[in-house]
């Protein structure tokens, strides 16, 4: 298998989280967004969407979505298994890792309208989509519902799903840490979801994620 990665996007770090977790040997290529190198000939006909992560299986299919190259990695090689143990377990945590998605596009509507290199670059791919401004004040607001919605959840566990620590814990620790970089956010008016994030930090498999 063949694993396309970059090292500070959140999608294969999600993936990345997993095979260090599972300590999964892996031949990992690195595609640097910032010079473009999804958008060549050679990476677009490994995956035409132009986007990372992508993983090559042994009999030549890939794999392009990271919560679909996660769940594979986990359920081949996961002795215990980070989507949980059961069928109610899996759907608990695949719940809250759909429901993060809407706090993950809030952040990107931000991120992606906000910065000049990002002109023509509006959503992620290979294909231009221009700039929409005022899709900065939704996601804004995107951010803060979520998050509150987040905060009051965490009132009563320590973990999204299961009180155990998932994939989904791994996805908003992802997603969080990336907005707190690239939009210079300060989250620490939510005090439940600063007590987790403390808590989450000691796991080792996010400390190697933010080491490597």
């Amino acid at each position: 298998m063949k694993f396309y990665n970059f090292k500070t996007a959140p999608n294969p770090m999600k993936v990345r989280s997993v095979i260090i977790h599972h300590k999964i040997d892996i031949e990992i290529v690195d595609i640097n967004l910032l010079e473009q190198e999804n958008l060549k000939h050679e990476y677009l006909a490994i995956n035409p969407k132009g986007t990372v992560p992508a993983l090559l299986l042994d009999d030549g299919q890939i794999l392009l979505e990271s919560l679909a190259i996660s769940t594979y990695l986990d359920s081949r090689y996961g002795e215990i298994s980070l989507f949980g143990s059961n069928q109610q377990e899996k759907a608990f945590v695949f719940q809250k890792c759909i429901a993060l998605e809407d706090f993950y596009i809030g952040v990107q509507e931000v991120f992606r309208n906000s910065l000049e290199r990002y002109k023509n670059r509006g959503l992620p791919g290979s294909k231009p989509y221009e700039q929409i401004p005022a899709l900065i004040d939704r996601g804004n607001q995107r951010i803060e519902n979520n998050l509150e919605l987040i905060e009051n959840d965490m009132k009563h566990s320590l973990f999204l799903a299961n009180d155990q620590f998932s994939y989904a814990d791994i996805t908003l620790y992802i997603y969080l840490q990336f907005a707190k970089r690239v939009l210079k956010k300060d989250f620490s008016h939510y005090q439940n979801i600063m007590n987790w994030e403390t808590h989450l930090s000691k796991e080792q498999s996010i400390q190697e994620l933010y080491d490597s």
